[in-house]
Formats: C-alpha cells, sequence, structure tokens
C-alpha cells in the first residue's frame, strides 16, 4: 500500500503518507490494530493517533499529539535500550486530584543537553525549586550553596559581653574554633554610648593578628546599637581548637555588648 492521501475511511486525521511494506486493515475509527512493520525508509506525518496493538517499524514517524490511554484505561510508554534485557525507562501516569493535565517541559538550553538521573538505590522523588521536601543522604557539593540568599557553609560565633569598655584597655576575650575554616567578618555591636576615646577591636587567631581584621565604634555620635565590622583579607584561616580572641582598647562608659566572628567552613 502506497501513496497514500488521506482517503482512509474511519482515519480523517491520516494525513500523507509515503510507505514501503505493508499496513495493516482499520478496524474503528482512529484505530490502526495488528503489528505493522516498515521494512525501507519510512516518513510518517500523522496529527494524531490512537494505537491499540504493537505499531513497529525503522525510520522517522512525526506525532504532532500521542495519547497513550484514556482517562480510565492506564497507559504507559516504554523506551528501551539498545541491549535486550538491560530495562526500559517507563512514562506513567498516577491519579491526581481532578481532571488536570501535568505538562513536563523544558527552558531554552544553549547547546544540546544530556540529562541523567541517577541511582538513589531506592524509591525517591526529584527535588523541586517550590514546595516543602525531605532530602535524605549525604551530599557533596563541588561549590559553595545558598539558603535564603546565606551560604550554608557559614555560621556565627558571638561573643556576649556585659560590660564591654569595663575591660578595654588591652583586655582579650576568647573562643575556641568548632571547625576548620576562614574568618570572613567580625562584627561588634554595643548597648549604649561610650565617651573620651573610640572602642578598637582587634580580631586574632591565637597571637596572630588577622590582616583587616580590626573595627572601630566611634566616641562621637555612639549610643545604644553602635556597631562596626571588619572584613579580614589574609591571616585568617584557622583549624579545628584554634583559639579566636579579640583585644579591646579604648572606650569609657559602663555599656555591654557583643562581638561576633563569622565563619566559613573549609
Amino acid at each position: 500500500m502506497a501513496n497514500i492521501t488521506n482517503t482512509l475511511v474511519g482515519f480523517p486525521a491520516l494525513q500523507a503518507m509515503s510507505l514501503k511494506g505493508t499496513f495493516p486493515s482499520l478496524t474503528a475509527a482512529n484505530t490502526l490494530s495488528g503489528s505493522t512493520t516498515f521494512t525501507g525508509g519510512v516518513t510518517v506525518t500523522i496529527t494524531a493517533m490512537s494505537v491499540t496493538s504493537n505499531l513497529t517499524g525503522s525510520g522517522t514517524t512525526q506525532l504532532n499529539t500521542l495519547k497513550v490511554g484514556a482517562s480510565g484505561t492506564v497507559g504507559a510508554f516504554n523506551v528501551f535500550p539498545s541491549t535486550a534485557g538491560k530495562g526500559s525507562l517507563r512514562l506513567l501516569a498516577a491519579n491526581s486530584s481532578g481532571d488536570t493535565v501535568t505538562t513536563i517541559t523544558n527552558a531554552s538550553q544553549a547547546a544540546a543537553r544530556i540529562y541523567t538521573v541517577q541511582d538513589a538505590g531506592t524509591d525517591a522523588n526529584l527535588i523541586m525549586s517550590e514546595g516543602a521536601q525531605t532530602i535524605n543522604g549525604a551530599k557533596s557539593f563541588a561549590q559553595a550553596q545558598t539558603a535564603n540568599s546565606n551560604r550554608l557553609d557559614e555560621v556565627t560565633v558571638t561573643l556576649s559581653l556585659l560590660t564591654i569598655t569595663a575591660i578595654a584597655g588591652g583586655a582579650k576575650v576568647v573562643s575556641v574554633a568548632p571547625f576548620a575554616g576562614t574568618v570572613v567578618g567580625i562584627k561588634a555591636a554595643i548597648d549604649g554610648a561610650i565617651t573620651v576615646t573610640d572602642i578598637t577591636i582587634a580580631g586574632r587567631i591565637g597571637t596572630n593578628a588577622i590582616t583587616n581584621g580590626s573595627l572601630t565604634i566611634a566616641n562621637s555620635g555612639s549610643a545604644f546599637g553602635s556597631t562596626g565590622t571588619a572584613t579580614p583579607s589574609a591571616a585568617n584561616t584557622f583549624v579545628a581548637g584554634d583559639v579566636l580572641n579579640v583585644t579591646i582598647t579604648g572606650g569609657v562608659g559602663t555599656v555591654g555588648g557583643s562581638i561576633t566572628f563569622l565563619l566559613r567552613k573549609t
């Protein structure tokens, strides 16, 4: 059967085809039955098709819409690899809360891509950008991750002082590093006004000064909530157990405050 040109009764959606081989009979409107094997180069263009059994062949088949199953009748789309007995890939619909359509599509791609689904070792769900989800198992990330604009590999160590200015004059406040990492920021705040001189807070790791690790809270205009910030640039790496500390100088007045180290894990 060759050069079929949209003349088959009961299959009005069938468009022009050029076939080499055999074609099955039609048993109902828009339905192909039996098994069809195309032995030569084949190009088939169909706008819609419903197949009740197997349709096999080589060449190119263009389907504008392919329906597998029907409402109330389950259908599955199976794709097999090149080696026999090595499994298959199945696309299968589950029940939804209503008669809705779930569309799987792609964003614009800059080049040809291959996306691989790894073996999770058990049944699992894909990670989505929306909705609450639980992720199990150890995960390794090649780059720093963020959550709500905060890095997951950064923590803070805060030293709260009831009387920050009372211990000024070269005093040190210390803490022990809980892991290896880098000091990426130092911040301080006071809960009242100071007089006479500014407060200077210099960060150290052990006895070594952190480069650009000093901050100043100015005497002039100081009040509750006055702050200072330092952004270290060098000599700011540490190992677990190192003593993180600051030296406090200047400031007059019995006010409290806090000093916070921002630490990034390595």
